[in-house]
């Protein structure tokens, strides 16, 4: 009774994260209709399943499928039906942060047009970042050369003889205005004639040498400061002139080819080392349930995938039917010479399982082999992905007093990100048992997409 209250207590603990998780995944696109549309690409680097699509910043849809069409690349991914996808919209592919992340925007056309049938392709453009700066250079350039030619056809061209006389005449019709106005205004004019001898032999007092306080006589002051900076000056001059013939630490590491290469090298290996990292994708899977005869059974696990093909299968099992160690105790009692002996046998559970394999995937089918629940051993996957099912089949723990464990599986997606698992243990024996799970699976966009939630 004990299992079944902790069984249905997760279970119920699970149905509400799934909740929580389908109101701010990325899938939680499947709350509503949605339509299918195609797009070629020149380059779809930067771009997996389950890629974001945005309108207006938004998150409409998600990337389905990438697949190689001649030398571009065919995706297929879905956007919301409440939105018109008309047959001028436009996709741009843009970049998220520094590094990396790309994700398709959809700039929805006029709306006043037809629906565009689903399964149609939408026209991409590709052109952007340095692309657009060097149009933009180009086309300043030729309008900076446009206006060097109509300068040059204004000096050189033959109406310049007419414009340069009428600029002396005007020059000549200014000079007759400025005596006729410094004729009638000669006592304003003494005055600042004045001022302006009272101003001269003021500056003449701060240019005299014989004057203690004079301009000159302060600057003489600086001349150990002047001097002190040309000194200075001349010592930097030399030390740029080391480094660049290569002399000194500095020079020999800016000079040198093989340094300059080794940093080359190690910027190449620190950009592939990113690109990998990035490339990198993981599915995150936790499963409890219970067996009838054995009690309940909990699995968390994480699937990495370095590349389409190849991927590593990590986690930990917690279960009421893992494998057993025996200890055997004597004890030996004697009351009124009466000597009791007692054998007491006592059987220790290793209930915490670890499960770490290597697989690769063909096509629809997956192998894999390591540890599986603590146990060596190997398995084979096949998946449904239409349906969102996949079938497995294990083979482990074969130091078992009954045999090897053939265990037979099947999971199937209910909703979401909520996954149901039917497994049958010990196939090939009679002690056969059969577990009941329900479980939740993530991949890297709902994963970013629930932790976003937190970082708000």
């Amino acid at each position: 009774m004990k299992e079944i209250k902790v069984g249905l207590f997760t279970v119920l603990a699970l149905a509400c994260l799934a909740y929580m998780t389908m109101r701010v995944t990325a899938d939680n696109a499947m709350f509503g209709k949605f339509v299918r549309y195609k797009t070629l690409v020149n380059d779809a680097e930067g771009l997996f399943k389950k890629s974001l699509i945005r309108v207006a910043g938004i998150e409409a849809g998600y990337v389905e499928d990438i697949q190689l069409a001649d030398d571009k690349a065919l995706v297929t991914f879905v956007i919301q039906k409440r939105l018109k996808v008309t047959p001028d919209s436009i996709i741009k592919v843009k970049s998220v942060g520094f590094l990396g992340d790309r994700y398709i925007d959809l700039y929805l056309g006029n709306p006043n047009l037809e629906r565009l049938p689903k399964n149609s392709i939408i026209k991409v453009d590709e052109g952007g970042g340095l692309d657009k700066v060097t149009e933009s250079a180009g086309n300043s350039l030729e309008s900076l050369q446009e206006i060097m030619e109509k300068m040059k056809e204004a000096i050189q061209n033959d109406q310049t003889d007419n414009a340069l006389r009428d600029i002396v005449k005007d020059m000549r019709t200014t000079m007759q205005a400025l005596a006729k106005m410094t004729a009638g205004n000669q006592q304003a004019i003494s005055s600042i004639v004045k001022n302006l001898d009272v101003a001269t032999r003021g500056m003449g007092q701060q240019f005299d040498t014989n004057n203690p306080n004079s301009v000159l006589n302060k600057i003489s002051e600086l001349s150990d400061v002047i001097a002190n900076f040309k000194e200075a000056s001349n010592s930097i001059k030399e030390i740029m002139a080391h480094i660049n013939a290569g002399q000194g630490t500095v020079g020999k590491f800016l000079k040198d080819e093989e340094t300059e290469n080794q940093i080359t090298d190690t910027i190449a290996n620190v950009n592939k080392l990113v690109n990998r990292i990035n490339s990198i994708e993981a599915d995150l899977s936790i499963y409890s349930g219970y067996n009838n005869d054995h009690g309940s059974y909990t699995e968390f696990g994480m699937d990495l995938y370095p590349t389409p093909e190849r991927f590593y299968r990590i986690g930990v099992a917690v279960s009421d039917f893992g494998p057993e160690s025996k200890t055997e105790t004597r004890t030996k009692t004697t009351v009124a010479g009466t000597t009791t002996v007692v054998d007491k046998e006592e059987i220790d559970q290793n209930s915490l399982l670890v499960n770490a394999q290597i697989g690769r995937n063909f096509h629809n089918f997956g192998v894999r082999a390591g540890l599986i629940e603590t146990t060596g051993g190997a398995g084979v996957d096949y998946h449904l992905k239409k349906l969102g099912t996949k079938l497995s089949a294990d083979i482990f723990d074969f130091g078992n007093s009954n045999g090897a464990n053939l265990r037979i599986s099947s999971d199937v997606r209910v909703w979401n990100v909520v996954y149901g698992r039917a497994t049958l243990e010990d196939t090939l024996n009679d002690s056969r048992s059969f577990t009941g799970s329900v479980g939740l699976r993530f991949s890297d966009e709902d994963l970013a997409s629930f932790l976003g939630l937190f970082a708000r």
